[in-house]
């Protein structure tokens, strides 16, 4: 994943990926803690 794409995620109902073109990309509960420390090595805020 591109993560300048990236808009948002979620664990809530569901783990998700939301990109800026809307487009959900499910994310599996096991796989979403390293998804996490991923995103959050980027110093950039989600707009």
């Amino acid at each position: 994943m591109n993560v300048n794409y990236l808009n948002g995620f979620s664990s809530y109902e569901g783990f998700f990926a939301v990109l800026k073109d809307g487009t959900r990309l499910s994310i599996s509960r096991r796989k979403f803690m390293d998804f996490r420390s991923w995103v959050k090595g980027y110093s950039f805020s989600l707009d």
